[in-house]
C-alpha cells in the first residue's frame, strides 16, 4: 500500500521547469588590453560606488583610491575617513524615495564609472520595507533602477570631449538568463528566500540588457561576484571573478576598447556583450 501511494505521488509530481541559460556567442574580435593594477593610473578618474561602505564595494573604492581616483561612496554607515578624494553620501536605499532623490541629486556629470554593489540575501522569512516592497527586491534591485533613472542620462556628460564613454557596472547579474518568478516579483503569493532573491538577479540582468535602450547614455556591464565573506577586516573571495580575471575587469572599468563591443562573449576578457554596438555585457561564469 505504501509502495502504491509512493508511486502515485511520484507520478503526479509537477515536471521541473527547464533552466534558462544565456550563453552568448564568442566574439573573438573583441580585444581588451590589460594593465596590471600596480601600474594603473586613475588620477584623472571619478568613481561612484553605490554600496561602497562595506564588503566588495568598499574594497573596490579603496583600490581605486590607492590608484589615485576620486571616489564617492553611498551607504548607511561610513567606515572610512573622508578626504579630498573620498566623499560620502548617506542614504537608506531600502527606501525608494531616498533612491530616487539620490539619483536626481548626485553630481553624475563628472563621474566616469557608476558601480552598483549594494545588495543583501533574502531572509528566511519575508521582510517588507515601510513602502510595502519585499526587502531584498528593494535593496538589491529596485534601488539601482531608481538611482539610474535619475542618473543615467547625466552620467559623465560634463567631462571633456573625447573622454571614453561612461560605464555602469551592475553586480549580481551573471548573464545566465535567470527570469525569477514574473508572476510574484514582490513575493506576496508565496515566499521562498532563494526564489525571491532570484527575482533580484533577473531584475539586475534586465538592467544590463535593457539599459542601453531604456536608460541610454552609459555602457552597461553585468558582473557576478557571488558570495563574499569578510574575515578579520579583509574581504575574502568565496566564489567570485577569478583572480586572473580581476585585472581585466579593472581594464574594462577604465581602459579604452580597441573596437566597439558586439553581441557575444569574449573568453579573452571574461565578458559577454549582450547588445550589438551598445557596449552592454555580463560576465560569464568564472573559469
Amino acid at each position: 500500500m505504501n509502495a502504491s501511494a509512493n508511486a502515485a505521488s511520484s507520478g503526479s509530481a509537477a515536471p521541473k521547469k527547464p533552466k534558462q541559460r544565456l550563453n552568448g556567442v564568442v566574439d573573438r574580435s573583441l580585444v581588451i588590453a590589460t594593465t596590471p593594477i600596480q601600474r594603473l593610473d586613475l588620477s584623472s578618474k571619478r568613481l561612484l560606488v553605490v554600496g561602497g561602505t562595506n564588503g566588495l564595494g568598499r574594497a573596490v573604492a579603496q583600490q581605486a583610491l590607492e590608484r589615485g581616483a576620486k571616489v564617492t561612496v553611498v551607504g548607511r554607515t561610513f567606515r572610512d575617513s573622508p578626504s579630498t578624494r573620498l566623499t560620502f553620501e548617506r542614504a537608506d536605499l531600502s527606501s525608494m524615495r531616498e533612491a530616487v532623490l539620490l539619483g536626481d541629486e548626485l553630481p553624475a556629470e563628472s563621474y566616469d564609472v557608476a558601480y552598483f554593489s549594494l545588495g543583501i540575501m533574502a531572509a528566511k522569512a519575508r521582510e517588507e520595507t515601510v513602502e510595502g516592497v519585499e526587502r531584498d527586491m528593494a535593496i538589491s534591485y529596485l534601488s539601482r533602477l531608481a538611482v539610474l533613472q535619475g542618473l543615467s542620462s547625466r552620467l559623465g556628460t560634463g567631462r571633456p570631449d573625447g573622454t571614453p564613454q561612461s560605464r555602469v557596472f551592475v553586480m549580481g547579474a551573471p548573464g545566465t538568463g535567470n527570469i525569477g518568478d514574473p508572476d510574484d516579483l514582490n513575493a506576496e503569493k508565496g515566499y521562498k528566500s532563494f526564489v525571491s532573491h532570484s527575482n533580484t538577479v533577473a531584475g539586475n540582468e534586465m538592467l544590463v540588457l535593457a539599459g542601453p535602450d531604456r536608460l541610454p547614455g552609459p555602457a552597461y556591464f553585468g558582473l557576478n561576484p557571488a558570495s563574499l565573506k569578510p574575515v578579520s577586516g579583509r574581504t575574502i573571495w568565496v566564489r567570485a571573478v577569478s583572480p586572473t580575471a580581476w585585472p581585466r575587469v579593472w581594464s574594462v572599468c577604465w581602459g579604452r576598447r580597441r573596437r566597439p563591443m558586439r553581441s557575444g562573449s569574449c573568453r579573452s576578457c571574461s565578458l559577454t556583450p549582450s547588445r550589438v554596438g551598445q557596449g552592454s555585457c555580463s560576465t560569464t561564469r568564472p573559469r
